[in-house]
């Protein structure tokens, strides 16, 4: 892993130290969370289990927009960008609403077994990719092991990644960051290797993690202070904006401030350096659906220009429905689906019916969960439809992300009848 040091500001009279500035890989030193340092790559964590499924992988054919549309200071328009430099100013002063961009749709890449490529290996694309993975894989000595995972995020595209609590996605998360060694495949990030190029990459992310980094005792002008002298991109402006947008008291201090405040402090600092991509690790935790809400019409905005890109995990499926784009779905430390959010949602239904009825799905349904009388199943598109012309009292509805995670993680005891 290559090193290198951050400019930190050094003590001044609101006595901030360089050594609580930064961590190691230009990550705050919280984010590592005590896994991802170069001594503790063998570390395992509680959250693995031993899972396994099959792989697969994108096609990424995508269309991206030139056109950069932000809400800059008073009597600009949305057309124009705000400040001296290239930053995203998807606030006003006046606290604008931010403006939708359409964002045309991609073709299916893996869905099961059903949608994989031959060979597991992303297709070529003209399009840019702010991220590229390539049948990435991590063991550890608990028995988990992560992958092959393999798939594209285009720029200006929004991507959640998804899956059940101990599936992966933080290790993921981390592989990407460089905070833990892969034992295979590769990660580009905006077309560099995340390891030959580590310090080249480390200016053009923003990353933000379900736990704090900054100092209690810090106000929150004291953080945008601490991030600014770590990126030649810093915009004050920005970051004052965002703050305001978000309701953050630049005067409070960490300590005062609640979980939610917190997780959308770091995303101003996160938004305010012009980062072209964004990950973030459950960015939305603490927060009551208004500021979600908010939260996601400033991603949205911020990818409007096709300048920028999102990853982020999250357990709250209705964020998906605001913004995503693509959705990658790890289960079982696999891949189960890459690519177009709709199409993951649109591949699927949910057969329902009384629990002698089941014989008539039992064989073609990728889960079912049985109860005392009835039962539902998670069945793909062409099976729901023989249901409906050959299953009597059997009914079948439109899928929930969350269906599709709870069905495709369904207990075995679930399948095979013994038990609820």
């Amino acid at each position: 892993m290559a090193e290198e040091s951050s400019a930190v500001p050094t003590a001044d009279n609101d006595g901030i130290s360089p050594d609580q500035a930064v961590g190691q890989n230009g990550v705050p030193a919280a984010l590592n969370d005590g896994e991802g340092s170069p001594d503790k790559q063998n570390e395992q964590s509680d959250e693995f289990m031993v899972l396994s499924n099959e792989g697969s992988s994108p096609d990424q054919p995508a269309a991206q927009s030139d056109e950069h549309t932000a809400l800059g200071d008073e009597g600009k328009s949305s057309d124009h960008l705000t400040g001296e430099s290239a930053v995203p100013m998807a606030l006003s002063d006046e606290g604008n609403s931010l403006d939708e961009q359409a964002v045309q749709n991609v073709a299916p890449t893996a869905l099961g077994d059903k949608a994989s490529s031959p060979d597991g290996q992303a297709n070529e694309s003209a399009e840019p990719m702010a991220l590229s993975v390539v049948e990435v894989t991590k063991s550890y000595g608990s028995g988990f092991a992560l992958g092959p995972v393999t798939f594209d995020l285009p720029m200006g595209r929004i991507m959640g990644l998804i899956g059940p609590n101990g599936a992966g996605k933080t290790t993921l998360i981390k592989l990407i960051l460089n905070m833990i060694h892969r034992d295979g495949g590769s990660i580009s990030v905006l077309g560099l290797d995340n390891l030959a190029e580590e310090a080249k990459i480390k200016n053009e992310l923003g990353v933000v993690f379900d736990t704090g980094y900054f100092s209690e005792t810090w106000t929150v002008k004291m953080a945008g202070k601490v991030i600014a002298g770590m990126y030649d991109t810093w915009n004050q402006a920005a970051f004052q904006r965002y703050a305001k947008h978000f309701g953050l008291d630049m005067g409070k201090k960490v300590k005062d401030l609640s979980r939610g405040m917190k997780m959308t402090l770091m995303l101003a600092a996160a938004l305010s350096h012009d980062a072209k991509l964004l990950i973030l690790d459950e960015p939305t935790i603490g927060l009551d659906v208004l500021a979600r809400d908010k939260v996601m019409d400033v991603l949205r905005q911020y990818v409007a220009d096709g300048r920028h890109s999102v990853l982020f995990s999250t357990h709250i499926t209705a964020d998906l429905e605001h913004v995503a784009d693509l959705i990658t779905y790890i289960t079982k430390g696999r891949l189960y689906y890459t690519g177009p959010k709709d199409e993951f949602e649109g591949e699927f239904r949910l057969v329902k019916g009384e629990l002698d009825k089941i014989g008539a799905i039992e064989q073609d349904a990728v889960g079912i969960r049985r109860f005392d009388t009835d039962f539902e199943a998670l069945v793909h598109r062409d099976v729901a439809l023989r249901v409906l012309l050959d299953g009597p009292g059997l009914v079948c509805d439109p899928v929930s992300i969350d269906d599709i995670i709870r069905l495709t993680n369904v207990d075995s005891a679930d399948l095979s009848g013994e038990g609820e």
